[in-house]
């Protein structure tokens, strides 16, 4: 439930796995996962391996249970995390199949009893593809719901909660940004419509006919298997905490049951002679079809609980997921005829794109590289429209935006030679609008116009191009920020000696930059207090932290206040010190409108007086 919204936070961190060669042999790769998960810091994990449609190797590494040295074996259950959403649309695909309900239902229409608010729902009404797709445009869940416990909450009970967040913040349909209730409120509507309870149906329906006999999305009862428990970075262990949002996050499983999902999907929709899905569902599944990226091509992004995992290479498909210090992953290739899963109960954890899966996908496509010659020609004046400057404009929510907006700064598009460059990576055309990474096999950017503007889309982001204007002020403002702080780093020691021997006096001039230098230090601190919350609780643990009060999101609240309130000390003082020397009072004043620029953007989005648990 959480991988995807922790990649957000620190979407300024760019993932970077090292060159390695692929194991050859399956006594290769598992020396080579032994080491991986110890160099993780792993606690415990596990590992299934599939091959032309048969589990070929399935191990535990590690520890299930550290203080009582229980080993980690295939049989170990784990919980999966947003895993779960893979089975919750597979469950709605089969009401599609027997009649129940419809991806093209509308919320509005044929599910009244929840509450949202979509300002074009007469021209995009919200249907129950969006809420699969996540193309809903509702911000994702809001912090609190991270820690409460929800252990036997009935599904409408976990909705209601929720729906004071479905709503819409652009036009549904538009933008794929990853969302936690959607596919809940799609398995409420697949509960009503069938009369079924909605754990008893993917039980009976989903799960145990495809052979996961010990899965289940709510443990009724205590399992003979080794339930593992999952640690934090500093290595004890975290809570179990029953999530509000359970059909999106809850399923707990081992290793070899999962991979039944892996071979579900490469034999098109049937697993062990029983047919779940007809294979036009499992196509549907695997392609996007709700949002703007889709019309344009881009199609093989999000589908209904199902995404392009790979950085690059071999085109695989799959999941990750996590929850509690659970992070989990599954991926496979029709083209290898392969897949795998991990699972893991603390450390660095596991995901796509790092080392330990992309040992199992350099395995399974046999080392093999991609490096493919552009197949499609694009005209160098559709090339041009889509060179610029882009910033990102779908934040998931109001407390990730940020670190979405801001952060992860501005993205340079330029063309020529019939390629793009995006930031530093080539990438070429796949079709008109659509174009992939010269290391990939498949595209993963689109370029659309809606309403005038230009748009770079990716699976589940959105980038707008913007003028040069907007770009040379947020410069500017940037500039003055990174000015101010080294004029304050440097006058550290000033301070020191002018507070030994007494000389503040001095007509206020060695005092009076200090006002911007606690703006920034405030502002800093603003957003330093939820990341270090993530640095020292890991991903899950630190969510539910964050759904209170404590030391953490007040410091960020105090923080969010005093970071303006100093900008506008600084600009005050700067105007009306006629005693001052000139270029102090340029500065402070040039810094504290900075700072004040700043505190504008902040308050727009809920960021001045935060209240991160609120969020």
């Amino acid at each position: 439930m959480r991988a995807m919204l922790k990649a957000a936070v620190l979407s300024v961190l760019t993932l970077s796995v090292p060159a390695q060669a692929a194991p050859a042999t399956i006594g290769a790769l598992d020396k080579a996962l032994a080491a991986a998960f110890r160099d993780a810091n792993i606690p415990g994990g596990a590992v299934a391996i599939v091959e032309r449609g048969q589990i070929v190797f399935a191990k535990g590494y590690g520890f299930a249970d550290v203080a009582k040295k229980i080993p980690a074996t295939p049989d170990t259950l784990f919980r999966a995390g947003s895993i779960s959403k893979s089975f919750t649309s597979i469950a709605v695909m089969t009401g599609v199949e027997r009649g129940v309900l419809s991806l093209d239902d509308r919320l509005a229409v044929d599910l009244p009893d929840v509450k949202i608010f979509n300002p074009w729902e007469s021209m995009a009404p919200l249907r129950i593809a969006d809420l699969l797709e996540h193309s809903t445009g509702w911000p994702d869940a809001p912090l609190r719901l991270y820690g409460i416990d929800a252990k036997g909450w009935p599904l409408k009970r976990s909705v209601e909660l929720a729906s004071a967040h479905f709503v819409s913040r652009w036009q549904p349909g538009l933008f794929g940004v990853y969302n936690n209730a959607g596919p809940v409120v799609a398995a409420y509507a697949l509960e009503k419509r069938s009369g079924e309870d909605f754990a008893a149906y993917m039980r009976e329906r989903v799960l145990r006919p495809m052979g996961m006999l010990t899965a289940d999305f709510r443990a009724l009862t205590p399992s003979p298997q080794i339930v593992a428990k999952s640690y934090g970075p500093d290595g004890s262990e975290t809570p179990h905490l029953n999530p509000v949002l359970w059909p999106a996050a809850s399923l707990t499983t081992n290793v070899k049951e999962l991979a039944q999902l892996v071979r579900l999907y490469l034999a098109r929709g049937t697993v062990d002679g029983k047919t779940i899905l007809s294979p036009a569902s499992v196509e549907r599944i695997e392609h996007s079809e709700t949002t703007l990226a889709s019309r344009a091509g881009l199609d093989n992004g999000y589908g209904l609980g199902n995404v392009a995992l790979s950085d690059s290479g071999t085109a695989f498909r799959g999941h990750n997921g996590s929850i509690d210090s659970f992070t989990s992953v599954y991926g496979y290739s029709r083209k290898e005829d392969a897949g795998y899963v991990l699972l893991a109960n603390g450390g660095d954890g596991v995901n796509y794109g790092t080392a330990i899966s992309e040992l199992i996908q350099g395995y399974l496509a046999h080392g093999r590289k991609t490096d493919l010659p552009p197949a499609y020609r694009v005209a160098d004046p559709v090339l041009a429209s889509y060179a610029g400057f882009y910033r990102a404009v779908t934040p998931p929510s109001n407390f990730l935006r940020p670190f979405v907006e801001v952060l992860s700064g501005v993205t340079r598009v330029s063309a020529g030679h019939g390629r793009l460059t995006i930031g530093s990576d080539i990438y070429v055309p796949t079709g008109p609008r659509t174009f992939r990474r010269l290391d990939r096999d498949d595209a993963n950017v689109a370029f659309a116009e809606q309403d005038g503007r230009m748009y770079k889309l990716g699976y589940l982001n959105a980038q707008v191009k913007v003028p040069l204007w907007w770009l040379v002020s947020v410069f500017v403002v940037v500039g003055l920020l990174a000015i101010g702080l080294l004029v304050s780093l440097a006058m550290i020691p000033v301070w020191i000696v002018a507070a030994i021997r007494r000389r503040f006096a001095l007509r206020g001039t060695l005092l009076l930059p200090a006002l911007p230098f606690a703006s920034l230090i405030a502002m800093a601190a603003t957003l330093g207090a939820p990341i270090l919350a993530f640095n020292v609780y890991g991903a899950g643990p630190a969510l539910a932290t964050l759904g209170h009060a404590n030391v953490y999101t007040v410091s960020a609240f105090v923080c969010s206040l005093l970071f303006p309130t100093f900008a506008i000390a600084g600009l005050w003082f700067a105007v009306r010190s006629d005693d001052m020397w000139r270029i102090v009072r340029i500065y402070v004043g040039a810094v504290s409108v900075a700072l004040l620029t700043a505190s504008i953007y902040a308050a727009s989005i809920g960021w001045i007086g935060a209240r991160i648990w609120a969020m």
